[in-house]
């Protein structure tokens, strides 16, 4: 996902505190003002997610393995052996 800038108000005393708590967690501030809202938002789905998701869905369906069944298998057996 990209990332964009935006310029945020907020008071001071909100950054000083938010710098602060950013720094015990090992964030800087940009990085836990992300968590923060992630985790107050985990259950909101945007498009984006929605389209990923479904592409991964996809892609799974996709590569699932179609395994022969016993005669076909058995059949590839003898044309490798050279028993055919």
């Amino acid at each position: 996902m990209a990332k964009t800038k935006k310029n945020l108000s907020l008071e001071e005393a909100v950054i000083q505190k938010g710098l602060k708590r950013a720094g015990e967690l090992g964030f800087d501030f940009s990085a836990y003002v992300t968590y923060l809202i992630n985790a107050d938002t985990k259950k909101i789905k945007i498009q984006e997610e929605e389209n990923v998701e479904k592409s991964c869905e996809k892609e799974t369906e996709e590569n699932d393995l179609k395994i022969p069944d016993d005669e076909t298998l058995s059949e590839v057996d003898n044309i490798l052996n050279g028993n055919v």
